[in-house]
């Protein structure tokens, strides 16, 4: 095994490469990296500091002539994810990483490498040490503890750094360039596992979340709720969510009968009081329609048209001609043995209701009307207002005016597949106004 990467190109990014893989450095085990990187910056002479969290600044002034550049900030993390074969005696906190050439490869022997995020430690230290460079002020930033709790990130010191632009080395993809972040941000959650399955190699899980599994689990007692209000009978299926409910007058009493699910009764009450409900990271929501369609658009997706910011990659229509036909024509009725008949007109669909407003409501239900994939976007959630532009392919051809314009999101579903970030949208519309 040719274990020689110094002799690689770029020669200064992997001289400090193989001294950085030698240093153990997992989570909360940075003191030695942390040391060897100070020790660097006062060998060439450049400001450096460690903050409280654990993070260590370097600076170095702006070439002759490049002062007026706007500053510039690299980041990287210090530590490494310690992971071995079973087979593999070693002590991540103690032992050097055995890291050699393999083809066109780096890797090591029987343990993880540490390029995450040892490379772009390297590729930052090389930089500063390069003297043939012209640049701005630079600054450097080495985050402790990222794999583990983003420790150094969330406690650095406000006011630390002053450069205009940063660049983040540690990405996934060489030859891709990632332009804004995501964010961070951690959570205790439990899941329950529906299925699992394996390949040999890889295990793969369908899990949901427990509160909401518990909803669509058959309920073994019946349970009757007598004029009660929704943030009385929610919490008593769905727990350990918050709850963000709107206002909603008293008008029926509800029961869950054993054998039933919670989830069918939930969607119930969601028809009779003209809402919508969805769980939500950590919330349960339970909004009225019409308020939330007051909502200005959140974004604006485009179809056939790649040149804007959001876009439509494919889509499709739920077959739900004849059921909005059927809701439209129809009026919905009830009956009172004191008064008779309640609403009615036209096509009457009566219904087990004689409250006036449930009945209203029936018409307020919502209809799915769009079912769309586009570029990942974190900032996509449910109960949020989304323009849709369809442009057409074929500038001859007129707009598919059966395609909606406005949709509010009932449902965000958002993965990571074959190297990409996407969502999956599905839109739906108010069933009286279309």
């Amino acid at each position: 095994m040719d274990r020689n990467l110094v002799a690689l190109k770029p020669a200064l990014v992997w001289k400090h490469f193989a001294e950085i893989v030698r240093i153990p450095r997992p989570s909360s085990h940075e003191e030695k990296i942390r040391r060897y990187i100070l020790d660097f910056a006062r060998a060439q002479g450049l400001e450096s500091k460690e903050d409280a969290a654990h993070n260590v600044y370097v600076r170095k002034p702006a070439s002759k002539g490049m002062e007026d550049r706007k500053g510039v900030i690299l980041q990287a993390h210090l530590d490494m994810v310690p992971q071995k074969n079973n087979d593999k005696e070693f002590d991540f906190t103690k032992d050097p990483i055995d890291a050699y050439i393999d083809g066109g490869w780096v890797t090591a022997d029987g343990t993880t490498l540490g390029a995450d995020n040892g490379i772009g430690v390297a590729a930052i230290l090389a930089v500063l040490e390069d003297r043939t460079l012209k640049h701005g002020l630079l600054e450097a930033l080495f985050t402790a503890t990222e794999e583990t709790g983003m420790d150094g990130a969330n406690g650095l010191e406000k006011g630390l750094l002053h450069g205009d632009i940063l660049l983040n080395l540690d990405s996934e993809e060489e030859g891709e360039l990632y332009v804004g972040c995501a964010g961070g941000l951690d959570a205790n959650m439990t899941f329950t596992l529906l299925k699992m399955q394996s390949n040999g190699h890889f295990i793969k899980m369908q899990l949901m979340s427990t509160s909401v599994y518990q909803a669509k689990c058959f309920v073994t007692v019946s349970k009757s709720f007598i004029q009660k209000s929704i943030t009385e009978i929610l919490p008593y299926y769905i727990k350990g969510l918050k709850l963000d409910i709107g206002k909603f007058p008293i008008v029926e009493d509800y029961h869950c009968l054993a054998g039933e699910r919670p989830s069918r009764l939930l969607r119930q009450i969601a028809v009779e009081k003209g809402a919508l409900v969805w769980a939500d990271r950590d919330t349960l929501h339970f909004q009225r329609f019409q308020e939330l369609w007051k909502v200005e658009p959140a974004f604006t997706y485009h179809h056939n048209k790649s040149d804007e910011q959001y876009t439509i990659a494919a889509y499709r229509q739920p077959s739900r001609t004849t059921e909005l036909q059927e809701g439209i024509q129809k009026n919905y009725s009830g009956f009172n043995f004191e008064k008779g008949s309640i609403g009615g007109g036209g096509v009457p669909a009566f219904t087990a209701s004689q409250n006036p407003i449930t009945l209203k409501n029936n018409s307020v239900s919502t209809v799915d009307v769009i079912d769309y994939y586009c570029e990942g976007n974190g900032a996509l959630r449910p109960g949020q207002v989304i323009k849709c532009l369809w442009h057409p392919a074929n500038p001859e051809r007129p707009l598919d005016e059966r395609l909606p314009g406005k949709i509010l999101v009932s449902a965000v579903a958002h993965s990571y597949y074959s190297q990409k970030f996407q969502c999956r949208v599905k839109g739906v519309i108010d069933l009286a106004s279309a």
